[in-house]
């Protein structure tokens, strides 16, 4: 086989990785769904699954704060400050001179990528704080029913069987995503392992005040199955959504 052929079956194999993995995403999300319709699965079984998945994308995330190998500051923000540095000063001073020749050379950095032994104690950093957020998310997750004050609440019981399961298909899926995108179509080289390190928050912070919020509504209404399936494919429209904005555009150039 000829190196033409190699790159160009590398190149087919990088334009479908992201289809790959929004299949991926597609499958495990479907199995809360079918959960719901085909064994009755309960709303508490759902968000202790959704809390799961919480812990999954926070695993995910330290292999890709390690090789994560992108610029400090992102190269359009980069530009733009240094097209802001380095125009010219109204009061033209040897001062000003000075400071503007050092803020050009500080920015000028933002290209710097960050090296190991930096990205191995920001993912260090990230796996202490992001564990504290996800153990009080799940405290919050568990005590949800007693705040109904019945012992016959609509959250119903947690079938960890079924939760156990779903979480494995997470999983995958989030491993799916990270191998085809982040990997096959070199994601790493232009994310900066800060800016990986935060990525997770807002998705989970958005997602899941809005599961949360929707799960008291359900459970006030007495959680009927139209609704537990509302909230999963609300969910997963909101995966979806995200999945796209996330990794349309990122993958370094072949």
């Amino acid at each position: 086989m000829t190196v033409e052929a190699l790159g160009h079956a590398a190149a087919i194999y990088r334009r479908s990785a992201d289809t790959r993995a929004l299949v991926a995403l597609l499958v495990a999300n479907a199995i809360p769904l079918g959960g719901v319709l085909l064994f009755g699965w309960s709303l508490w079984t759902i968000l202790v699954i959704y809390w799961l998945e919480n812990g999954i994308v926070g695993f995910w995330n330290v292999p890709r704060m390690l090789l994560a190998s992108g610029q400090v500051v992102p190269e359009a923000d980069l530009r733009r400050a240094l097209e802001t540095a380095e125009a010219p000063l109204q009061n033209d001073t040897p001062d000003r001179r000075w400071a503007q020749s050092r803020l050009t050379a500080a920015l000028r950095l933002g290209r710097v990528g960050v090296p190991g032994f930096a990205r191995v104690g920001l993912a260090g950093f990230f796996v202490v704080h992001y564990g504290i957020f996800w153990l009080v998310h799940g405290v919050f997750v568990f005590a949800l029913p007693a705040f109904a004050g019945d012992t016959d609440t609509p959250f119903g019981e947690i079938l960890w069987g079924s939760a156990a399961f779903a979480a494995v298909a997470l999983f995958l899926s989030h491993g799916a995503s990270f191998l085809f995108n982040y990997v096959g179509r070199q994601e790493y080289r232009r994310n900066s392992p800060a800016a990986q390190m935060a990525a997770p928050y807002s998705r989970v912070v958005a997602l899941h005040l809005a599961i949360l919020f929707g799960a008291f509504a359900i459970a006030f209404v007495g959680a009927p199955v139209g609704a537990l399936v509302i909230l999963v494919l609300v969910k997963t429209f909101y995966d979806l959504t995200l999945h796209v904005r996330e990794h349309r555009g990122r993958a370094a150039p072949g």
